[in-house]
């Protein structure tokens, strides 16, 4: 047994190296798809999106795909939340567990970002003694779609791993020079959760939005080539600049303060726990940003929660609470950003069978 955990201890610091090999670069601000940054999930928000070592429910695939070895049976996950400037998202996720095979999981994300005016510097200028900042009458519906399979099964009965691979879409519902505005790839999410035994002390990682580089152009031309004394015309593919999806290093650990089992400070008898998490992000495009999370739980009905934000632009302190019954879960989220983009509500149904 001590062979094992200490192979396992060996397998983690291997990954982590050379994952943090991946991400270690400094581009702020140069990385595609920054949407994928967002989480849909109310708890994990609530938190301080500082869950990936201990997330469970179908609604892990969004956070840590491991995490799905959690699930029972059957569960299902549907979020709902308003961004900045009337931007909607919904999110959904369902997941299986299959005796003897692991566990299987579905999601979709999809966002409005509502109707936008197209704008030319052909259409700028004073119309009628009025000036026109570029606005040529029409109109688009930019959003984005990602659809997405997981796998998720154990190594060991500490050792959890997970796998999802999503096809990833952003539509600006625009062309230009005949071609359309939108770009599309798969990408993968990878992620390990590991029960070190102390208590119940868990550490995680996890590798998201892992894939190639995306371009929002790409279209045929005709090129007329002069060789030996001929022109001929030759159709090549143009494609427009490409940028890197905003990869993401993820380390957590969590334990349980105090509780009536495995917590570090033993509470026999007691009906109320105290969870405390901490996730270390090493994104591609920014300096190591911390997130930290807090969970009080009372007799497994409500649960009230609290997180904080560490090194991030706009993005502090959050709150929320949880009600669980019967395997029907409802999840609120308040997020605070700085005084001039104001707060994010989120709203989560669970069910679990």
């Amino acid at each position: 047994m001590n062979r094992k955990i200490g192979r396992t201890n060996h397998v983690m610091i291997c990954l982590a190296l050379f994952l943090s090999s991946l991400t270690a670069q400094e581009k702020v601000g140069t990385t595609a798809f920054q949407f994928l940054k967002v989480n849909p999930t109310a708890r994990s928000a609530a938190m301080g999106d500082a869950t990936s070592s201990f997330v469970d429910g179908a609604s892990a695939m969004f956070i840590n795909p491991a995490g799905l070895m959690n699930i029972d049976k059957f569960d299902i996950s549907a979020s709902y939340f308003n961004y900045f400037f009337d931007v909607k998202t919904s999110a959904f996720s369902a997941a299986y567990s299959i005796p003897n095979f692991g566990t299987v999981g579905v999601l979709a994300q999809l966002t409005d970002y509502g109707e936008m005016n197209v704008t030319s510097v052909e259409a700028m200028g004073y119309q009628n003694g009025e000036f026109n900042p570029g606005f040529t009458g029409e109109t688009f519906n930019p959003g984005h779609q990602i659809l997405g399979l997981s796998y998720a099964n154990t190594l060991t009965n500490k050792f959890a791993f997970g796998v999802t691979a999503k096809h990833i879409k952003e539509n600006a519902d625009y062309s230009w020079n005949g071609s359309e505005m939108s770009a599309s790839l798969i990408a993968f999410d990878t992620g390990l959760q590991y029960r070190t035994g102390y208590e119940s002390v868990k550490i995680s990682m996890v590798l998201r939005h892992f894939g190639k580089d995306v371009s929002f152009i790409e279209y045929e031309d005709t090129l007329r080539i002069f060789h030996d004394s001929t022109y001929t015309d030759e159709i090549r593919t143009v494609t427009g600049k490409q940028y890197p999806l905003p990869q993401i290093l993820v380390m957590g650990i969590s334990g349980y303060i105090f509780g009536p089992k495995d917590a570090i400070i033993a509470t026999p008898g007691s009906k109320s726990s105290l969870l405390f998490s901490v996730d270390m992000m090493a994104p591609r495009d920014y300096d190591q940003q911390f997130n930290f999370g807090l969970e009080y739980d009372f007799s497994n009905l409500l649960y009230l929660r609290s997180g904080y934000k560490l090194n991030y632009d706009t993005e502090n302190w959050s709150l929320g609470f949880g009600l669980h019954y019967k395997g029907v879960q409802v999840d609120y989220s308040f997020n605070n950003y700085d005084s001039y983009l104001g707060t994010i509500n989120r709203f989560t149904l669970g069910i679990a069978l």
